[in-house]
């Protein structure tokens, strides 16, 4: 009718058959109640639910937790997927890859995700795999831009050490090259310590700049020399004062 059907202490059905029933709310649609369910035309499949406590639940069961109000997403072969879109194209979607692991996707191919705080972006991850922190156009896997702040990047550990590895396609094992403190102490490790001048870049291969200087593993240190024979080598003039 045109002032509505009203149904109280009870259960009832509004319509049930195989057409299609419309609710046209021109202001407010309230529905009232304990629990509200969503099921198929013969209610033997639910596909979604609210519950007493607000809590909703899309193919499964309500996450209950106290003082949260929960969204569920589920489908028992593949999981659930939650797409995000903007004026129908798809930006973004968050799933479940196994019963372990979670997934974050961006719907466009070219598409970057940004993490932000009410202060502005503070975490750029573009579709090349680059992250930059800081800067929202990392050019490197690990961009960071430290703005005004001279220190960048701080690693600290809970004992005595902490360490930072460095490896190629040619190393021989994982820590072979480290850069590491301990205590107030700063710690080369490696088979070879060179040092060198000059430039680099981040694109081809081979080693960059010139050797000046070198530390072999027997301990021998080598000025203009990659071949010290006796702990100091040097190959070419040499002032002592």
């Amino acid at each position: 009718t045109s002032t509505g059907i009203d149904i109280a202490n009870g259960t009832g059905t509004i319509f049930n058959n195989s057409g299609t029933f419309t609710i046209d709310a021109n202001t407010n649609l309230t529905l009232r109640g304990g629990i509200h369910t969503f099921d198929n035309a013969d209610g033997s499949v639910e596909y979604a639910r609210i519950t007493s406590s607000g809590n909703v639940s899309i193919g499964g069961t309500a996450n209950e937790y106290s003082n949260y109000t929960t969204l569920t997403i589920n489908h028992d072969t593949n999981g659930g997927v939650l797409d995000i879109e903007r004026n129908g194209n798809l930006v973004g979607e968050l799933y479940t890859l196994s019963a372990t692991d979670f997934g974050i996707q961006t719907g466009q191919a070219t598409g970057a995700m940004r993490f932000r705080t009410n202060a502005g972006e503070v975490l750029t991850l573009l579709d090349t795999g680059n992250v930059g922190i800081g800067t929202s156009s990392p050019a490197e896997n690990l961009h960071i831009n430290g703005g005004t702040g001279n220190t960048t990047v701080l690693i600290e550990s809970t004992d005595q050490y902490v360490w930072t590895s460095y490896k190629d396609n040619s190393s021989t094992a994982n820590y072979t090259n480290s850069i590491g403190a301990t205590g107030d102490n700063l710690q080369l490790i490696s088979p070879t310590i060179t040092l060198r001048t000059g430039s680099s870049t981040n694109t081809g291969t081979g080693d960059y700049g010139t050797e000046r200087m070198r530390i072999n593993s027997g301990g021998n240190v080598g000025i203009g020399t990659n071949t010290p024979a006796t702990n100091l080598t040097v190959n070419g003039d040499m002032n002592l004062q």
